[in-house]
Formats: C-alpha cells, sequence, structure tokens
C-alpha cells in the first residue's frame, strides 16, 4: 500500500531497469510485509500475532495480521482510528511506519528491504513480472 502514483511510478521504474538488464530479478515486496519483517522477527517466534498499521488517508490504516509460524499473513484491510482502538487488544504487537498510539514505531531503509528479499526469497525469486498491490481504489478529487 501506498499513494497510487508513487506504486505505479516505482513498479514502472523497475520493470525499466530490468529490461534494460535482462539478468536482474525483480520482488515485490509490501510495506506492511516490510515492516513486519523488520520490527518482529524474534517477537513472533514467542508471540501469537502482530498488527501492521499504515496511514492510508485521514483516520484510515492499511492492516495487516501476522502470525508466528505462518508464512501466509492475512489480507490487508482498512481500519478506521475507531476499529483499531477495538481491534489493537487482540493482538500482542502493533507495529507501523509512523507515532500512532499505542503503537511500536520502525523505520525502514533500501538496505532493510534488501535484506528482507534475500532472507525471504535468497535465490529462489522468480524471473517474473512484478505488479502493483492496489488495496483500494485512487482517492481522485476526494471521491473513492
Amino acid at each position: 500500500p501506498g499513494s497510487f502514483t508513487g506504486i505505479r511510478v516505482g513498479v514502472a521504474a523497475a520493470l525499466g531497469i530490468k529490461k534494460s538488464q535482462n539478468h536482474i530479478k525483480l520482488i515485490g515486496i509490501s510495506t506492511l510485509d516490510a515492516l513486519a519483517h523488520e520490527s518482529s522477527l524474534d517477537y513472533l517466534k514467542e508471540s501469537q500475532k502482530i498488527l501492521v498499521l499504515l496511514r492510508s488517508y485521514g483516520e484510515e490504516f492499511y492492516a495487516q495480521e501476522f502470525k508466528n509460524n505462518q508464512d501466509s499473513p492475512s489480507e490487508i484491510v482498512i481500519l478506521s482510528k475507531q476499529e483499531l482502538k477495538i481491534n489493537e487488544k487482540n493482538f500482542s504487537l502493533v507495529i507501523s511506519n509512523e507515532e500512532v498510539e499505542n503503537c511500536k514505531m520502525v523505520s525502514l531503509d533500501a538496505r532493510s528491504i534488501m535484506d528482507i528479499a534475500i532472507n525471504k526469497y535468497g535465490s529462489t525469486a522468480s524471473n517474473a513480472s512484478i505488479e502493483p498491490l492496489y488495496v483500494k481504489k485512487p482517492n481522485i478529487h476526494g471521491h473513492n
């Protein structure tokens, strides 16, 4: 999840670089997956489950649940601030990339993303194309 245009530009740039350098393999990593991996790899071994948040627009958050010993996280959902307050008590840890009440704040950099790609996929990355992951339709002029 992220800005509609930002995702499109990032994917287009990656595909353009790959086209000029065919030996490069592309790996798509969602921001939510990266935040979960960066902040909680050790914690997930002990914890039941964590909730990872990324602010959408206004008082909404993209949210995804990660459980220990499971490779597949839940589907990405959109939670209002009120829904977040109700749901946060069901998780051992709630993390975000910005300050959110009752959340552990985590930041990412390019090195972190590279480490995640290597740890998660290693040499098993396919040479398939990547596509943007759109959780909701673009917000054009305030309309969804």
